[in-house]
């Protein structure tokens, strides 16, 4: 049975998937829209599968699911296609809201884990996802507002409680203090016994997002250093005829990362190639704006930053072996990262 899956005209103007190659907005349009999706953004499919439906490489999907992951937008993990505000686009109603729920319980909760649920807005709670309880159970080994139910029983109806109680759960159940424990303390102990075994790793998932997150922070600020003094220094040269706006000079921040992240250039070699850029004759005229340096004319092989650095390494052998001075040709080497 086909499925009706509505996208939004905001999505090509989404400031992510502006940024995005062809080639990776067609995955990311697909992973929204194919017919194995469903309203909680968690289903199963086979990387064959999306290589054989998008015609894009089965390598090159598995590079860029791993942008697509990095970007804390879409993961792949064990044959599973986790989208992150995937729910978040979904309309607030009833029947929605328990399909969610009926697709949250058959899904392992380390992959819940990673998205972004408002379960205030849900009957079950993202705990109660380890042991099938939703808020309304009367289940009293989940409920923290009874903690002896057995006090005024005798000792055969105690054990058969409690034996009950550990078959239903499938799991030892938290045991149970003759005072009442405090919310807080209830739900460590809770965590502890049922989903302890995904604690070390989301502790490092943590860690590995705040240590991405700095290093991603430090390297968008110097490409946005470099964009400035390049189109600063051009603005002064020529005028309204660049654009050196803070707006554009963000948009340009992309680029650059795609050439250091896809073309393998460093940024030492495209700060020295914008630089020679700037005071050639030619080039000045013809690169003033870095929105266009990834770009190709037609039956070229090559881009146009690649075109500009090639003149720029031989303009630097040409200067090196004119200049006798051994200091200026140690310092045109480090300009360009040589």
């Amino acid at each position: 049975m086909s499925k009706q899956r509505y996208i939004d005209t905001k999505f090509w103007d989404d400031n992510y998937i502006v940024e995005r190659d062809p080639i990776e907005k067609l995955l990311y349009l697909y992973l929204l829209t194919n017919t194995l999706t469903n309203i909680l953004g968690i289903y199963e499919i086979s990387l064959r599968r999306i290589a054989f439906d998008t015609g894009i490489d089965k390598d090159m999907v598995i590079k860029i699911l791993e942008r697509f992951e990095k970007d804390y937008k879409i993961k792949y993990s064990d044959g599973y296609v986790v989208i992150k505000n995937f729910v978040k686009h979904q309309s607030n109603n009833p029947k929605i809201n328990k399909g969610i729920e009926l697709l949250l319980k058959e899904t392992p909760v380390n992959l819940i884990k990673w998205v972004n649920i408002d379960f205030d807005r849900l009957d079950i709670t993202r705990d109660s996802l380890c042991i099938g309880l939703d808020k309304t159970s009367k289940d009293l080994n989940y409920s923290n507002t009874n903690t002896n139910t057995n006090t005024n029983t005798n000792t055969n109806t105690n054990t058969n409680t409690n034996t009950n109680t550990n078959t239903n759960l499938h799991k030892q159940t938290p045991k149970q203090n003759s005072k009442q424990i405090p919310e807080d303390e209830y739900e460590d102990e809770y965590e502890d016994e049922y989903v302890n075994e995904n604690v070390n790793e989301n502790v490092k998932v943590k860690k590995k997002e705040k240590e991405n997150n700095i290093v991603q922070t430090k390297n968008n600020i110097k490409l946005y250093k470099i964009a400035k003094d390049f189109l600063d220094y051009q603005k002064n040269q020529f005028g309204k005829a660049v654009n050196n706006s803070p707006d554009n000079i963000q948009k340009s921040i992309p680029i650059l990362s795609d050439l250091i992240r896809l073309d393998g250039f460093s940024i030492p070699e495209i700060i020295g190639t914008l630089n020679f850029a700037s005071n050639d004759d030619f080039w000045a005229i013809n690169v003033q704006s870095i929105l266009q340096l990834r770009k190709k004319k037609k039956n070229e092989d090559q881009t146009k930053f690649q075109k500009l650095y090639s003149r720029a390494g031989k303009w630097l052998k040409s200067e090196i072996k004119k200049s006798q001075d051994k200091e200026k040709q140690d310092r045109l080497q480090k300009a360009f990262g040589k």
